[in-house]
């Protein structure tokens, strides 16, 4: 740092410090000696820590009363909380017991307003309520005696059974002894082998029967299997033969459907085909460059045509049709659009004339343009061929050779052109257009040629009023003598010639010409020929959809028949797999009797030697003494009448299930009477309440109406109650935020005062006085904020800092900080002068 700016430092820091600590003298003033300087600084140090020591005190008191508030403002809150959600609380009860008290006091209404007619349908309800129930008391009563005397006859069953048991185990105990006497003597145990031999042989025989029985079902199964076996075959046979015929009808309908979709084929490609043509005509007319004419022109000239059928060339003057046709004439007369290959068709003109080809171009093009007007008009249309062309050719060259110029020459088209090719007389209409002079020179565009030919007949056709419709008549062919073959081309001037060719004779030069020489256009009706095509599209579309009907049908019978093929097929195969199966079946049915059949002999051999053993123990039976026969005879007795208190427990047992199946039923309807008459004694519980609600009704009424005044004024109470703790809560919510702000506030101004403590006591440390205040000087590390502050203080306009200073706490200002700061560049100042000095 240099010195100047050294120099502005000290003085600012000094002017601050002695603002600050109220001292009249500044660093370039200080005389005394550093001890002195120094006793001064550390003394007015000291003041200050003692002052910020207090602030620190000072503050962190203000911070325990702030908290203390800001708990009590917290708690007071919370408080205030919960009273206003018991509040709410309240008043949801209370408009729910409003709603109730309200509903009630309507019902009770209800009931008063239909009091007489309610009571006394309420009334016959309870009669009808208690004759119900002394019904349904009847029918209890009835049910209990039913379900006792059930009772009372289980009961009694179930002691029978008791002691039948009781008497099966006696003669059980009886049975047993008797046999023990029996099985010491040796005619039991022959007995015993009797009848378990006659047992067996029993047995045996009962297989035998069912090996039997097995035998005829076998036989039986053979039979059925071969009967359906052999209808079986006979139905296959049928099948088969379903299924032969069905191919062959299926092969039939199959040919008859190809021939028909082939002819449908057809059909389909001839009129697409002719739908074609008819699209690509409709298209040439579109496209086609033709004159423009409505119906009322051709009307007109159709009319005065009739009119002058028998005039040589020249019509009277007529308005009317001059007025309709000035309509078309300037569409006509500007309607020509060149294409790109007319105007890229050139043709040559030697000596005045055009070749051959330019004359058929062009001939052809008024062709064009003036033959569907004369079909219209019911004349025949131009022919352009060589013999036309060659006419014209020397029709030109003569008008050439003449040097004519604008004009007719009625000695070349009467007389000299006429005697040369052989006919009576040559029509001719001439015309000059606005580019005929363009078309003087030795070579010629096709489009030229065809604006002036198209300008030319707009002239001959819709301007020809002033000139008797001579030209009109010609090119149109409305005279009397009529002509067909014509050509058009332009002399050695630019001037259109259109020349008719009329009555030729048979035998003359054009004849001979038309004969050896070509026709270049055989003209016809679009119009005509279109509504022919379209006939024809008609009755080909007829044909077509005949084809496709036909074709859809015979299809449809060849699927019908497939089906009916698939189905024969399945048939077929279905029948030989049953026939299959059965063959099977029979197959194992022969099995199973041959097997049967070795059982039966095996089961006949058994029985034969169980016979022998049954004759021979009866044999031995026989030569037993008569005690042992008493014997026997008393064990057979004892069985036998085990067998009869068995039988009897069996029935008793029978008997006793019946008895208890008809007491459950007794015990059942018991319940369900029981049942049916709480019920109705219930609804007459039910019936009697509302008979009594009716009754007591004004007085119901007068209750409801005072509980729902009660309900109200509670609920009146529990709204302002409400709004009470919202109030509260508020009142407590501000005050929270106000103690919070506070709290926050008082934590700052601590915060602050520690901070300024810290600094001032690590500055104070004697040591190191002058080595922190040269370097803080020098070396510039004053605080941030205390650089801040001051400037904030120097260089803010002094109307800011007052307004500034206004707008802060009463408490934790800033003055502490100007108070430390000027100490410290009290001290700062004198060791910089001090050093100055020495330097």
């Amino acid at each position: 740092m240099n010195n100047k700016f050294k120099d502005t430092v000290v003085g600012t820091a000094a002017l601050l410090a002695t603002t600050t600590i109220a001292l009249t003298t500044n660093s370039h003033q200080v005389k005394a000696d550093n001890k002195e300087n120094t006793k001064q600084i550390n003394n007015n140090s000291t003041s200050s820590l003692e002052s910020t020591e207090q602030r620190v005190t000072k503050a962190e008191s203000n911070v325990n009363d702030a908290q203390l508030e800001a708990n009590s403002a917290s708690r007071n809150k919370v408080l205030a909380e919960q009273k206003k959600d018991q509040a709410f609380d309240t008043l949801k009860k209370a408009k729910e017991n409003q709603t109730k008290a309200e509903n009630l006091v309507k019902e009770a209404q209800n009931k008063v307003s239909n009091k007489e007619i309610g009571e006394k349908q309420a009334q016959k309800a309870v009669d009808e309520d208690k004759v119900a129930i002394d019904q349904a008391q009847s029918q209890v009563d009835e049910a209990k005696k039913t379900a006792d005397l059930a009772l009372d006859s289980l009961n009694e069953a179930q002691s029978k059974v008791t002691n039948q048991e009781q008497k099966v185990k006696d003669a059980q105990v009886k049975v047993d002894n008797t046999q023990k006497i029996v099985d010491n003597t040796n005619v039991g145990k022959i007995q015993t082998d009797l009848d378990q031999a006659n047992k067996n042989l029993t047995q045996a025989q009962s297989s035998l029967d069912e090996e039997n029985n097995k035998l005829i079902k076998t036989r039986v199964a053979i039979d059925n299997s071969n009967e359906q076996l052999k209808q079986g075959k006979a139905e296959l046979t049928q099948k088969q033969a379903q299924l032969d015929q069905a191919n062959e009808q299926l092969k039939n309908s199959q040919e008859m459907a190809n021939k028909a979709n082939e002819d449908l084929t057809a059909n389909e490609n001839s009129l697409n085909q002719l739908k074609q043509k008819i699209a690509t005509l409709k298209s040439t007319e579109e496209n086609q460059d033709k004159l423009i004419y409505g119906t009322d022109f051709i009307n007109l000239v159709k009319k005065y045509k009739e009119e002058n059928r028998d005039n040589w060339g020249f019509w009277s003057s007529y308005p009317d049709l001059a007025e309709v046709a000035k309509k078309y004439y300037e569409a006509n007369f500007q309607g020509y659009k060149p294409t790109k290959a007319d105007e890229n068709t050139y043709y040559t003109i030697n000596n005045g004339l055009i070749d051959k080809e330019a004359i058929k171009q062009m001939s052809l093009y008024a062709a064009s343009l003036l033959n569907p007007l004369r079909i219209s008009l019911g004349e025949k249309p131009i022919l352009v061929s060589d013999a036309s062309i060659e006419v014209e050719l020397a029709t030109i060259k003569a008008y050439n050779d003449a040097n004519q110029g604008f004009g007719h020459l009625e000695n070349i088209i009467q007389d000299k052109i006429p005697k040369e090719f052989g006919f009576w007389t040559e029509g001719e209409s001439i015309a000059m257009t606005t580019n005929s002079s363009d078309l003087k020179g030795t070579r010629v565009s096709l489009a030229d040629l065809k604006m002036g030919i198209r300008q030319a007949i707009a002239m001959w056709v819709f301007d020809d009023n002033d000139q008797g419709y001579g030209h009109m008549t010609d090119v149109l062919s409305l005279r009397i003598y009529k002509s067909e073959d014509a050509a058009i081309s332009i002399d050695k001037f630019g001037i259109f010639h259109f020349n008719d060719i009329v009555e030729p004779s048979e035998d003359g030069e054009f004849a001979q010409l038309k004969k050896t020489g070509q026709t270049y256009n055989e003209p016809t009706d679009v119009a005509s020929e279109l509504a022919n095509l379209e006939a024809e599209e008609v009755t080909k579309q007829t044909s077509y959809e005949a084809a496709k009907a036909n074709a859809e049908q015979l299809n449809n019978k060849l699927n019908a028949d497939q089906q009916v093929v698939n189905k024969a097929q399945q048939a077929v195969n279905d029948k030989a797999n049953t026939i299959k199966n059965i063959q099977s079946s029979l197959a194992q049915y022969i099995e199973q009797e041959n097997n049967i059949k070795n059982t039966i002999e095996k089961l006949q051999s058994n029985i034969k030697s169980k016979e022998e053993i049954i004759t021979n123990l009866e044999n031995q039976l026989a030569e037993a003494s008569a005690d042992n026969k008493q014997k026997l005879a008393d064990l057979q007795t004892a069985k036998s009448n085990l067998d009869e208190v068995n039988n009897e427990l069996i029935s008793l047992n029978t008997d006793l299930k019946q008895k208890q199946t008809n007491n459950d039923i007794a015990k059942k309807t018991l319940e369900e009477k029981t049942s049916i008459l709480n019920e109705a004694k219930q609804k007459l519980e039910l019936d009697t309440a509302d008979l009594l609600s009716y009754q007591q009704a004004p007085e119901n009424l007068k209750k409801a109406q005072d509980n729902l005044a009660q309900v109200q004024d509670e609920l009146e109470k529990a709204n302002k109650v409400y709004e009470e703790s919202i109030n509260l809560l508020t009142i407590s919510a501000n005050n929270d935020e106000l103690a919070q702000n506070k709290l926050a506030e008082a934590k700052k101004e601590l915060a602050s005062a520690k901070a300024a403590l810290s600094a001032l006591k690590a500055l104070l440390e004697p040591q190191k006085i002058e080595n922190n205040s040269a370097e803080f000087i020098n070396k510039q590390q004053m605080p941030e904020q205390v650089i801040s502050k001051i400037k904030n203080r120097t260089m803010m306009p002094e109307k800011t800092r007052v307004e500034s200073n206004k707008t802060l706490p009463q408490t934790g200002n800033d003055s502490w900080i100007l108070t430390s700061l000027g100490v410290l560049l009290s001290l700062g100042g004198v060791m910089v002068n001090f050093k100055k000095r020495k330097i």
